[in-house]
């Protein structure tokens, strides 16, 4: 960061200039093994991956606008064009456990169980001591809203079983 500059200049200059963050390198060290697992990251994470606005088009593509958290990140699976939900975790997370336990065949049947799917789980190339657990890309809450107290009742209801 160049003396006097502001942390907020300093993401400006980067995003003018087209760079990565931080996090969004780690993401793009992981796009070929994700591709080998048939995930595909946005284009921005690939290979050879070019500014847009050094070519012409605005900086402010919808694609180029949104970056992760660093330990979320939406892809796209390859198999049915389904969007998924990239989540990098401790390999030693209960939710590993978890979500292999609620995703089992018996568990998935119970109507009960309102638990988002784990689709997969991949060892992380970066790191070891992690893993990516993929989930199915959901909608918000209020998505479409509710339109009548039968089905508040019955997201409550959900809620608390």
């Amino acid at each position: 960061m160049a003396e006097g500059e502001s942390q907020a200049e300093k993401l400006r200059r980067i995003v003018q200039h087209g760079y990565l963050l931080m996090d969004e390198i780690d993401w793009a060290a992981r796009f070929e093994q994700l591709k080998a697992h048939g995930y595909l990251l946005r284009p921005r994470y690939r290979p050879g991956w070019v500014r847009p606005w050094k070519t012409g088009q605005s900086m402010f593509l919808e694609e180029e606008a949104i970056t992760p958290v660093s330990t979320n990140l939406d892809a796209l699976r390859v198999s049915d064009g389904a969007m998924v939900f990239l989540k990098l975790v401790s390999k030693s997370s209960p939710e590993v456990e978890i979500g292999r336990f609620l995703a089992s065949e018996e568990l998935r049947m119970d109507p009960r169980n309102h638990t988002i799917p784990l689709l997969d789980v991949i060892e992380d190339s970066t790191n070891p001591e992690r893993v990516i657990l993929v989930l199915p890309s959901l909608r918000a809450i209020d998505s479409p809203s509710p339109t009548t107290i039968k089905e508040c009742l019955e997201f409550v209801n959900q809620t608390l079983e």
